[in-house]
């Protein structure tokens, strides 16, 4: 509780939290009104959250409360006297929306304003029309949002493309995305959890059926606190208009990339049904080098290795749903999903092995065949009521996901001679691990309003997940060209996992500030047993996580943010399996069944200033992990090197995030962030402490040109310094993506050209630097990489808005 109890002293020591002068006089008349409503975008009819209501009194048009909507767009002003009054709604890149005439009487006491829709910002002059497009990156409370419309050149891609060159976000050339240095953090699917995990996740899903993602790197208590990174939410695109609406897309590039995808909408006033579907065949040809240098007690071995890959993924899925609104207080939503991912990867490598205590020099060609895919279910189940007026709210979820998947490596070892030419065989093996998963989730949430400034939110989680999965091996004898199975390294397992947790928040909100307390505790318990042998091993722990939020606006459109989030990363099943797994004849890992959870304690602070043109954003942040898992390479004794797992390491992670949009005039914005941050390991063996540490950079240039009304360009530059890893070093890695896009038929048909990669600078390459091994390994992708995506929308567009002033309305008189 320590660090919960320090961020609490800083918060206060920097925030004054005294009475608003825009507080209600306590000499007031009888205080008993309410003013209530729902503020949602005309655009889709989606909920705007954070939208700012200011409530004014008549005649004077002084100025009496405000308050922010609710991440369902709700919001309530309380404790109200008798009188006039007028409500002003307003958000950035919204026209303002006035509401006169409400009145507060001993007869109507509770006003409720009902949907109060906002249209998104637009100018039209002498037949010129001018829309004010949204911000690459929004700033709320809790959390970064990324709009999917800004980003061009993820057209055609997925989610992984689309996080590319963002704050907080590093995707290497493999596609693998990290949070700030890290990749133990958990991602969501419109809130909800997902059958696949981590950048599996991000790279199965288009860009082009995305709204926009959120990043949480400090979570509130109501979150589940695994992935010591935060939270990646997607939220998918949905069609709210009264009719029949779809989105199509397609997109073909170069090195055979295909992809497609659907979404269709039917709404009512009282029912909505979609389906979605995708799917895609993602293909890229990298050609890799790696020397090596391996250390044994009396002599070494050196090995240079080259290898030209086929790669391809696979991924398809459809969704199906229903939001059906039962009455004026509830509501029910459900939704189904099926897919599959899956990644085929053919590696014929040739391997020159040299030694230093004989002469001879090996030669030999490694055909690998790695095979990855599985099938997926996802269902959920959401009801909803507002138990009365005053903004009492309970909601339950129940989620129902399984996975069936195998991942299958089939190496087969050749010698040959000095031209590769095959002479004899050596070692022919096909390891295989399979996996059958079924995971459960209900979720209870209680939201209690106390008045019209502080609430507290109570809420239940239980997860509960199976797994039944094996690994086998066959060895084939060549003479009889037989299979036969190695019982040795051959095992089946179960896993069970059970947590289950509760949490209370508490709100408050004043004119200018909003505060947010949480706790969470949890009971976490998991069991792993080892068919057919009498091994089984079992760890149980509870913990609390303390979160701590605060937001203050400040003069001249400044805004500052704090918080502080206790996180947690439990180890997946396969870091538990105490046998050995083989990736080829070099390389064998092993789990550590007694391997037990890392957490995480991280800060922030952040500062963001608001321009008419734009904004200037700070972040922040500090993290620390103790007991982190790190992955230990040595040598056994046949020569093979051995990965295995240990909670050896503390990890410190801290700097900071300037980022900023500005759009310089009509037909041009920029968007730039640089990131500069430490990354520190220490590492403890026995009684020896080893540190690695380094100074790591982030650079990011988006530039949009945007010609006649729909005709845009857009250019993005970055740069990544080299970084610090547990065992070596990661080089620096830079590049430049070139994207065009026009619309047409009033923005119905949209098509996108990308160049990703334009000049080949994206080079991948570790270091690693250990007693018993040094070796540098190096990836060259294809560059670059062409893609035309064309997007076709039914009755899905946006329409234009009137003309806005600056000036606040004023009302005089009475009702």
């Amino acid at each position: 509780m320590k660090p919960f109890l320090l961020s609490i002293v800083f918060a206060l020591s920097l925030f004054d939290v005294s009475a608003s002068h825009l507080s209600i006089p306590e000499n007031s008349a009888e205080r008993k009104g309410v003013v209530q409503g729902v503020i949602e975008s005309k655009n889709g009819g989606k909920p705007i959250e954070y939208a700012s209501i200011l409530l004014y009194s008549l005649p004077d048009s002084t100025l009496i409360t405000g308050t922010v909507t609710g991440s369902d767009g709700s919001f309530r002003i309380g404790k109200l006297p008798q009188g006039s009054y007028f409500l002003i709604a307003y958000f950035m890149g919204f026209n303002k929306q006035v509401i006169p005439n409400i009145e507060i009487s001993s007869r109507t006491q509770v006003i409720n304003c009902g949907k109060i829709i906002l249209e998104e910002a637009t100018i039209s002059l002498a037949g010129v029309e001018i829309t004010q497009e949204k911000n690459p990156v929004e700033y709320q409370l809790d959390k970064k949002v990324i709009n999917a419309s800004t980003k061009m050149d993820s057209k055609g891609g997925s989610v992984v493309n689309l996080l590319e060159n963002t704050p907080s976000i590093q995707v290497d050339i493999e596609g693998n995305v990290s949070l700030r240095g890290s990749t133990n953090y958990t991602v969501f699917v419109d809130g909800k959890p997902s059958s696949l995990s981590g950048s599996e996740v991000l790279k199965q899903i288009p860009a082009n059926m995305v709204d926009k993602v959120e990043i949480i790197t400090n979570p509130s208590a109501k979150y589940d606190p695994q992935g010591t990174a935060g939270i990646i939410n997607v939220i998918m695109k949905k069609n709210y208009q009264n009719s029949t609406s779809a989105l199509i897309n397609t997109s073909i590039g170069t090195y055979n990339n295909y992809s497609g995808d659907f979404n269709l909408n039917y709404r009512t006033p009282k029912i909505n049904l979609f389906l979605n579907g995708n799917g895609g065949y993602n293909g890229s040809y990298p050609y890799n080098t790696m020397e090596s240098d391996l250390f044994y007690t009396d002599s070494s071995r050196h090995t240079s290795q080259t290898e030209s890959r086929k790669q391809r993924v696979t991924p398809y899925s459809f969704q199906t749903g229903f939001d059906w609104n039962i009455n004026s207080k509830s509501s029910l939503s459900g939704e189904y999903s099926w897919g599959f991912w899956g990644m085929n990867i053919y590696i014929p490598t040739k391997t020159i092995e040299t030694f230093s205590n004989h002469p001879d020099t090996n030669y030999n060609v490694t055909n690998s065949l790695l095979d990855i895919g599985g099938y997926y279910n996802n269902a959920s189940l959401v009801y909803n009521v507002n138990l009365d007026t005053t903004g009492q709210n309970f909601k339950t979820s129940f989620v129902f996901a399984t996975w069936n998947g195998r991942n299958s490596n089939d190496v087969n070892d050749l010698a040959t001679l000095s031209d590769f030419e095959t002479t004899h065989y050596g070692i022919h093996h096909i390891s295989e691990r399979t996996d059958n998963t079924k995971a459960y989730q209900l979720k209870m949430d209680y939201t209690l309003p106390l008045n019209s400034k502080y609430s507290i939110e109570l809420g239940y989680q239980g997860n509960f997940k199976h797994a039944l999965s094996g690994y086998e091996m066959q060895l084939q004898d060549y003479d009889t060209q037989v299979w036969s199975i190695d019982p040795e390294n051959s095992h089946q397992m179960k896993y069970f996992q059970n947590i289950q947790a509760v949490y209370g928040t508490f709100s408050a909100q004043w004119d200018k500030m909003q505060v947010m307390l949480g706790l969470r505790g949890e009971y976490y318990c998991r069991y792993l047993e080892i068919i057919d042998e009498t091994d089984h091993f079992s760890a149980q722990q509870f913990n609390l996580f303390p979160t701590l939020h605060i937001s203050r606006d400040l003069k001249n459109n400044f805004q500052i943010q704090a918080s502080y989030s206790r996180r947690v990363n439990r180890p997946r099943e396969w870091n538990l399996f105490p046998y050995s797994i083989y990736s080829d004849k070099y390389i064998r890992q092993i789990g550590n069944p007694n391997l037990m959870p890392e957490f995480a304690n991280s800060y922030e602070v952040n500062v963001m200033k608001q321009f008419k043109k734009g904004f200037l954003s700070l972040e922040t942040f500090y993290r620390n992990t103790n007991n982190a898992f790190s992955q230990e390479m040595s040598l056994d004794s046949t020569g093979i090197i051995l990965i295995e797992v240990e909670n050896l390491n503390k990890v410190y992670a801290y700097g900071a995030e300037l980022s900023g949009n500005f759009r310089l005039a009509d037909w041009v914005n920029i968007y730039a962030s640089a990131n500069l941050y430490s990354y520190n390991v220490t590492q403890v063996i026995g009684t020896n402490i080893n540190t690695n540490n380094s100074i790591n950079s982030d650079w990011v240039l988006n530039t949009t040109f945007k010609f006649w009304k729909t005709f845009r360009v857009q250019v993005v530059g970055f740069y990544n310094s080299p970084k610090v890893t547990s065992q070596g070093s990661e080089a620096q890695m830079y590049g430049v993506n070139l994207s065009m896009g026009k619309d047409f038929f009033n923005k119905k048909l949209t098509i996108n050209i990308t160049a990703r990669d334009l000049f080949n600078t994206a080079k991948y390459k570790i270091i690693t630097d250990t007693p018993q091994l040094q070796s540098t390994f190096i990836m060259n992708n294809n560059y670059p990489v062409i893609l035309l995506n064309i997007s076709y929308k039914i009755n899905n567009y946006k329409r234009r808005a009137p003309i806005e002033t600056d000036k606040e309305p004023v009302f005089e008189g009475g009702a």
